[in-house]
């Protein structure tokens, strides 16, 4: 299991509140378009997708009532920590149930270590769902609370899952 599958269901996922947002984040929270083309684009030095994981696998709970799947399904799980300069400022997990996968497995097999955001937002007929918010922990960074979103994206009507936690370096 995968150390991000432990962290992403213990927290509450909640609709965006930006006043309640420091000023850093909203702005990253709030981005509609490719995160990680954003973070290239910021990057003053060389951006780089690093893929921790890609396979099959049953998605969390949480994960199974966003997407509205049957418990026990499977998905393909991909997470990639997205660094600048060699400092990882973004952690993402993506969950792609079988059904999404079929008509865009060929290009999605291809993405080796570039963003996905590149082939969702080159999609026709992709959507982007409302954005919600939560604090989490992933281990390596101890007891520090990060600020991590989700969105339901789709592709004509399948549905994607894709959840991005913001890492220090990002703010530091």
């Amino acid at each position: 299991m995968a150390m991000s599958e432990r962290v992403f269901t213990k927290h509450a996922w909640h609709p965006i509140r930006t006043r309640r947002l420091p000023p850093w984040v909203r702005s990253w929270l709030l981005e509609r378009d490719s995160l990680s083309r954003r973070l290239e684009q910021a990057c003053p030095g060389e951006f780089e997708v690093v893929v921790r994981c890609q396979r099959l696998a049953r998605p969390q709970p949480h994960e199974v009532r966003t997407l509205d799947l049957r418990r026990g399904s499977y998905a393909m799980i991909r997470e990639v920590t997205l660094t600048c300069d060699g400092r990882p400022c973004v952690h993402a997990r993506s969950v792609v149930p079988l059904a999404t996968l079929g008509p865009i497995r060929l290009r999605f097999r291809r993405l080796d270590a570039r963003p996905l955001g590149n082939l969702l937002f080159s999609l026709p007929h992709t959507h982007r769902g409302a954005v919600e918010i939560a604090r989490i922990r992933l281990p390596e960074y101890g007891r520090e609370s990060l600020w991590a979103r989700r969105s339901l994206f789709r592709i004509g009507n399948a549905p994607l899952l894709v959840i991005e936690a913001f890492l220090p370096a990002l703010y530091s």
